[in-house]
């Protein structure tokens, strides 16, 4: 009421990045997606998961119970960074794209927009599919693109081309509690 500044029409599909001093990469900030209220086969932003409505407590425990809870810690140029997985956020993305679950730091050359889904969980790890180029190497035993494979808990995952061109990109798997 009483603002005098003009509106802004963003387009529909059109990412907003929320950055006061816009230094150091976009993929470093927060962004919001601008979606239509109809479209249901999308994932909610993780600002748009936090600001969702609460769910009852007993139901968050009950899901949580439901499903095994890993954690993934990505090793990168530009630090290191977790995320807490479980079933009900499935499929997880990961990759160099801005529209990942996982963003992988842009000076990772090696690794692709999308590189990989986590496709489901087990007791033991979880199921991964591979879409990047340059494929990933657990254990010393390269997964090219296509593969799909278990991933262990306390297995390392190295992304893309890992070579004296392109700096490593790494992934370890645990549960939660670990």
């Amino acid at each position: 009421p009483g603002s005098t500044e003009p509106a802004i029409r963003i387009a529909e599909g059109a990412r907003v990045v929320l950055s006061a001093r816009a230094e150091g990469p976009a993929a470093d900030y927060p962004w919001i997606a601008m979606r239509p209220a109809n479209a249901s086969a999308t994932r909610p932003t993780p600002i748009a998961a936090a600001m969702a409505p609460k769910t009852p407590l007993t139901s968050i425990r009950a899901a949580r119970d439901a499903s095994p809870v890993f954690k993934i810690t990505a090793f990168q140029t530009g630090g290191v960074r977790s995320l807490e997985i479980h079933s009900a956020a499935l499929p997880v993305t990961v990759g160099r794209s801005r529209s990942q679950t996982l963003i992988v730091d842009r000076r990772h050359e090696g690794v692709s927009g999308h590189h990989l889904d986590i496709v489901e969980l087990g007791t033991a790890g979880a199921t991964v599919v591979v879409h990047g180029d340059n494929g990933v190497l657990v254990e010393g035993v390269n997964h090219a693109q296509g593969a799909r494979f278990d991933w262990r808990a306390g297995q390392t995952m190295v992304l893309g081309d890992a070579s004296n061109e392109h700096p490593a990109c790494t992934l370890t798997l645990a549960c939660r509690d670990d």
